[in-house]
């Protein structure tokens, strides 16, 4: 079979629900890697993949963020998107920039700049697992030759070539850094991008703000009440338009002016009272 453009993306333990792609192009395919054999997602092809059981389940999630190749043999171009990306519209422009001689293509970050700015945040949102372990992450890079010139991305959205054997190197030491530290993965990628030489473009824009190509909906597996799991379906699909954005917004306002920490039970609350009922 000839190469192919492949957006991709990967939910494991159930983290994401997936929408359909709302312009897919015909010339390109659109594949979920999965550990669930009963992963339902409209638009996409389903490809179950076996992961290495030692890793968690966001490891494995980075794994196949980092290596496409490993698991999309036949492309020869890939765009990775995060499972709570829905896609707009027709990606071909972004897979041009590959063809154009770019490696890599990445987003920048929408409120960071530095890489030192990021471990500081990590660490102030406990998204840590130790203060230690990011922190001897960023002096390791600083040890290596690291300069923080700027330019932080924000890794959710990702065009790679897959001919490009500086980018499999790159990539090949992130996946060091990520495995050995903190697993932030935009603390080490522009080192490991700049060590092996890698021809990258950074977009001036972001997907968490108005752009042509995405939107972003929250992570499901991620949300506390029933009230979250809502706004976030609706979110999910309020691109799809008119009187779904209205919906979107309406329900959004209605939620957050009665939503209450104390009052509000939550979805492993009522998972449980569900389960006793049953009993």
């Amino acid at each position: 079979m000839k190469s192919e453009r492949i957006v991709y993306t990967c939910v494991v333990g159930g983290y994401d629900k997936l929408f359909r792609p709302l312009a897919a192009d015909t010339e390109t395919r659109y594949i979920a890697l999965t550990d669930d054999p009963n992963l339902r997602a409209p638009g996409w092809e389903v490809q179950v993949i076996d992961l290495d059981l030692e890793l968690s389940k966001s490891m494995q999630n980075r794994h196949c963020k980092c290596f496409p190749w490993k698991y999309l043999p036949l492309a020869r171009t890939s765009i990775y998107v995060d499972g709570n990306v829905r896609i707009l519209s027709n990606l071909s422009r972004l897979f041009d920039c590959a063809d154009d001689g770019y490696d890599i293509v990445l987003f920048r970050h929408p409120k960071r700049n530095f890489v030192a700015e990021e471990v500081a945040e990590c660490i102030a949102r406990k998204k840590v697992q130790s203060r230690e372990i990011i922190e001897t992450e960023y002096s390791k890079l600083l040890e290596d030759g690291f300069v923080d010139i700027g330019h932080l991305t924000e890794n959710g959205v990702i065009v790679r070539s897959h001919q490009s054997m500086e980018l499999q190197n790159a990539m090949e030491h992130w996946w060091q850094f990520i495995q050995k530290f903190s697993g932030r993965d935009q603390i080490s990628l522009h080192h490991c991008l700049h060590k092996a030489s890698v021809r990258k473009l950074i977009l001036p824009m972001n997907f968490r703000e108005p752009n042509p190509y995405f939107d972003l909906y929250p992570h499901f597996g991620a949300l506390a009440t029933w009230v979250d799991s809502l706004n976030a379906y609706n979110s999910a699909r309020k691109s799809e338009g008119l009187a779904l954005n209205i919906k979107y917004r309406a329900i959004r306002r209605i939620t957050r002016r009665f939503k209450s920490a104390s009052s509000l039970p939550t979805l492993r609350a009522m998972r449980n009272t569900g389960s006793r009922s049953n009993e």
